[in-house]
């Protein structure tokens, strides 16, 4: 009988579910899915169980009614958990757990991460201590059978806390494969990926493009591949679009793109560019980018083999050299896309790295962690 994995998403990662699915299918496992309609709508995953959670439905009510379908399952993977760490810690699940982690700041030393800087953040620091939020996050830590970073160097950031805490650890789950399917357009296509907020420096690479746009000479497309309807997202595309000419058009969409046209774009892109910054806050807690925090962006490029390039302070994996180039400034990413304009003719893409990230190669290595977390009973 084919073992039963339940994979509970309450957010918005749906790429996340859509590769463990993807790969838990090949290795011939039965995937359950736990999610909200609209991220259930942009998965590719079928001959799934999927369990819709209704938007007027709470957490707790969504997972207390479904306790009986988790019980019977082999594993159950939540793949973000933010809110209520105390229900979450006082479960009672009978098979093995696995608690993937984003944000590590938040959850392993959110006290020492905390920046408080606005009346705002004062009345979050009452409420924090209030409902005891440190010791419920390791309470939920200690619960689960155990956790695992959403990126490889997160770990080693955090040794200490996982020895202090006796908490169990697993690798780092497989969360891309390379699928590219097609060639990039005759049109160049440069592709920022991530919704359009202020994780990233887009003056600055809007900066480096006014410096060389006189070079472009070939029609080149830029696309901002998320969505901008915030303030500061108008704010960026009305910046933007002061680069269009003759050579120059640009693309974006004011609310997120469908995941069919997202796939799409991806897999035609002939440049990335993650101007990912150092740091990332989210209510008190602040997080790095590169140590403490992943940017989903790095999967989607290695998911289609496109060169990028990314923010000098975040590493990549180091077998991925040829895909990663990394720029400190304007000047210097200035300087990297024209040498990749320059370079459009050469063979491409340089697939050859990404046969370690093929779908049989990451399905061996979530095998071999499904392996271990099935091992020992929650």
């Amino acid at each position: 009988m084919k073992k039963t994995i339940c994979i509970v998403e309450l957010y918005d990662h749906h790429e996340v579910v859509n590769v463990l699915c993807k790969l838990y299918q090949h290795l011939g496992y039965e995937v359950q899915i736990f999610a909200e309609k609209n991220l259930l709508a942009n998965l590719d995953c079928p001959n799934t169980l999927q369990v819709v959670k209704k938007e007027t439905e709470n957490q707790q009510t969504f997972i207390r009614q479904n306790l009986l379908l988790f019980n019977k399952s082999d594993l159950i993977i939540f793949t973000t958990l933010v809110k209520y760490p105390n229900f979450f810690a006082n479960l009672s699940l009978s098979p093995p757990t696995i608690l993937l982690i984003h944000d590590g700041n938040y959850f392993l030393r959110p006290i020492k991460a905390m920046q408080i800087g606005s009346v705002k953040d004062f009345f979050r620091w009452i409420k924090f201590q209030l409902f005891q939020e440190a010791k419920n996050r390791r309470k939920l830590l200690k619960k689960v059978s155990f956790i695992s970073f959403a990126g490889d160097f997160m770990a080693t950031q955090f040794v200490k806390e996982i020895d202090a805490n006796k908490i169990k650890t697993l690798p780092t789950l497989p969360l891309n494969y390379f699928k590219r399917n097609s060639s990039p357009n005759e049109i160049i296509r440069i592709i920022i990926p991530g919704s359009v907020n202020k994780s990233r420096d887009y003056r600055m690479v809007f900066a480096a493009f006014q410096q060389i746009s006189k070079k472009i000479s070939k029609p080149v497309e830029i696309i901002l591949l998320g969505s901008s309807d915030s303030y500061f997202g108008q704010r960026i595309t009305k910046q933007f679009l002061k680069l269009s000419n003759k050579n120059i058009k640009i693309i974006y969409n004011k609310d997120s793109f469908p995941q069919k046209s997202y796939d799409q774009i991806l897999s035609t892109a002939s440049l990335a560019i993650i101007p990912i910054r150092k740091e990332f806050k989210r209510g008190l807690i602040a997080e790095k980018y590169g140590k403490t925090k992943i940017t989903g962006s790095i999967n989607d490029v290695i998911t289609y083999g496109i060169p990028t390039l990314l923010a000098s302070h975040y590493p990549y994996p180091t077998d991925l050299s040829q895909l990663f180039f990394h720029f400190k400034g304007q000047q210097q990413l200035a300087e990297l896309i024209l040498s990749h304009l320059k370079n459009k003719d050469r063979d491409y893409p340089a697939f050859a790295p990404l046969q370690n990230y093929t779908i049989q190669q990451r399905s061996k290595s979530l095998e071999s962690i499904t392996k271990k977390a099935l091992s020992v009973s929650s």
